[in-house]
């Protein structure tokens, strides 16, 4: 379901038109399906889907997650003996360098690391060379309790790009993403050669995100010293994020309704 999350750093409540934009719904339409220029109209195929506006206890401000996209939270006691131990800035880091080598080594991508959070490309698709600057390919945003990760980073796969100016078609579009003025956002297929095509060949008959995901877990795994990764359905997460918060003896509001709202989503 496409969601929108609000960070702790998006203090101001939105107003009554800011929610509706966000809320209004989204069609899903993946790179290379609709020939029209930007300002025209989507497809009348691709059926509307309704999108959801949560709190999250990550920080940062408002960002996207949905089809499309890679998700990938790991949860993680920093301090287990059973693998690397790391501290918060190491463990961001370590996010971060797993993205990147993932990238480069399923798709040949050269990303990095700016002096904003999140993965960034210096990009390739004709919408956005004009613009000279990084493209953000993927964003970061970590919670911590006790030591334990929740959220982590989202990878976009086979999304629109900055230069898709509907509001229909486009979530970026509803949002400065991150809240970082002036930046743009870009996806894994409007950056490598041949785009979603070469992208499917690369993964073989895999769903994308789903193997993205898998080759990810894998070199986390491998950077943290920890051998043997099975891939946990999503309703099987949502349990275990609903174990840890229960065994709190001091869960904040905002953190058991997340838990709530993931419940309903999955």
């Amino acid at each position: 379901m496409p969601t929108y999350t609000l960070g702790r750093r998006q203090a101001a409540p939105l107003t009554e038109h800011e929610a509706a934009r966000l809320k209004a719904p989204l069609r899903i339409i993946l790179p290379g399906q609709d020939d029209q220029p930007s300002s025209t109209p989507p497809l009348s195929h691709a059926a509307p889907l309704p999108v959801a506006v949560v709190h999250s206890p990550r920080g940062g401000q408002t960002t996207y997650h949905g089809p499309g996209q890679a998700v990938l939270w790991p949860v993680l006691d920093l301090k287990s003996p059973h693998h690397k131990q790391f501290t918060v800035r190491c463990y961001s880091r370590l996010l971060e360098d797993t993205t990147i080598s993932v990238l480069r080594s399923l798709f040949g991508l050269a990303a990095f690391i700016t002096e904003d959070p999140g993965v960034w490309v210096s990009p390739t698709s004709p919408g956005l060379l004009a613009l000279n600057d990084p493209a953000k390919i993927a964003a970061l945003g970590v919670h911590l309790r006790r030591h334990v990760t929740a959220l982590g980073t989202a990878i976009n796969i086979a999304m629109p790009s900055a230069d898709v100016l509907s509001e229909e078609i486009n979530p970026w579009a509803r949002i400065v993403a991150c809240g970082l003025e002036g930046k743009t956002v870009t996806s894994v297929a409007a950056e490598v050669d041949g785009g979603l095509q070469s992208l499917d060949s690369r993964l073989g008959n895999r769903i994308r995100e789903e193997a993205v995901a898998t080759f990810w877990g894998g070199e986390l795994a491998r950077r943290i010293g920890v051998e043997g990764v099975d891939a946990a359905a999503h309703d099987d997460v949502v349990a275990l994020v609903t174990d840890i918060l229960s065994r709190s003896d001091d869960a904040t509001a905002e953190e058991v309704e997340y838990v709530k709202r993931m419940q309903r989503l999955f």
